[in-house]
């Protein structure tokens, strides 16, 4: 049997979902659809910006797509044509339907977008949105299959897509501009996440630029641990060249906090037999 060594060539910090133990503690927590992030080896199936529907509205629209906000309403360029955001989506305006009259609903969706930009409007050095930077998965996201047959190639009717990926969040993308900006210190505290794992901007593009992360890599997700133990090097029986991510999550000592705190490292694989 072969056996490998594996040689942590970086790290850095990433948060997943919370500890089962936590979510238990925590009943709201586990009523708003919190999930610990799933262990187990996956392959890496694509690095893009993440649009999803359903609940996540805000993720409809890519990461950095023209917008404007006008009088009337909010605009967005899809493919070079502008049009109201209610027009790519219905639903934005459901929320208005019952307390405004028709004639007010495109202009209360503004109010929305625009009262939720005003926290981020220092941070990115503008008064209104020219770009979307709502998307709930941030400007880039990693997902990943578990791979049934380990033949590296996804098959829709045999692996599994994860619903946990990789990804930043509107604030953390705020800040990391605020501290571009300012030519700050990127000090950056994650928050916990639904169950997929978050990093720091500025990390994901790192690992991104220097091919860590890319499609075909594995990613391998750890038990969530009492203690942080980020090994130097470890062998194993099963491995794949020429590197790998490990995601080792850690869980709150008392549970009285939130937990799921932890580090993303890269490994690099040798073969020892």
């Amino acid at each position: 049997m072969a056996r490998f060594q594996l040689t942590r060539l970086l790290e850095v910090a990433a948060r997943g979902g919370l500890s089962q133990e936590n979510i238990t503690k925590h009943p709201d927590k586990a009523a708003s659809a919190h999930t610990p992030t799933r262990a187990g080896r996956f392959t890496i199936l694509s690095v893009e910006k993440h649009v999803s529907g359903g609940r996540w509205i805000f993720s409809t629209i890519p990461w950095g797509t023209p917008m404007r906000v006008d009088k009337d309403a909010v605009y967005i360029n899809r493919g070079g044509t502008w049009k109201k955001l209610s027009e790519l989506n219905p639903q934005w305006l459901e929320p208005y339907k019952k307390s405004y009259p028709r004639s007010e609903w495109e202009l209360q969706l503004r109010k929305t977008i625009l009262d939720y930009y005003k926290g981020m409007a220092s941070s990115f050095g503008s008064s209104t949105p020219t770009t979307w930077v709502f998307n709930d998965f941030g400007h880039i996201s990693v997902k990943y299959y578990r791979d049934n047959n380990n033949n590296g190639i996804f098959e829709k009717n045999k692996d599994e897509l994860m619903s946990d990926f990789i990804h930043t969040t509107p604030p953390d993308e705020a800040a990391t501009a605020y501290n571009t900006r300012n030519k700050l210190p990127d000090n950056i505290s994650l928050a916990y996440s639904h169950g997929c794992i978050h990093i720091k901007p500025n990390d994901i593009d790192r690992l991104i630029s220097l091919g860590y992360v890319r499609k075909g890599i594995i990613i391998q997700i750890h038990p969530y641990a009492a203690v942080m133990n980020v090994p130097v090097s470890f062998t194993s029986d099963i491995a794949k060249g020429p590197h790998e991510l490990h995601f080792f999550p850690t869980k709150s000592p008392n549970m009285s906090s939130l937990d799921g705190g932890g580090k993303l490292a890269v490994y690099r694989v040798s073969k020892l037999s």
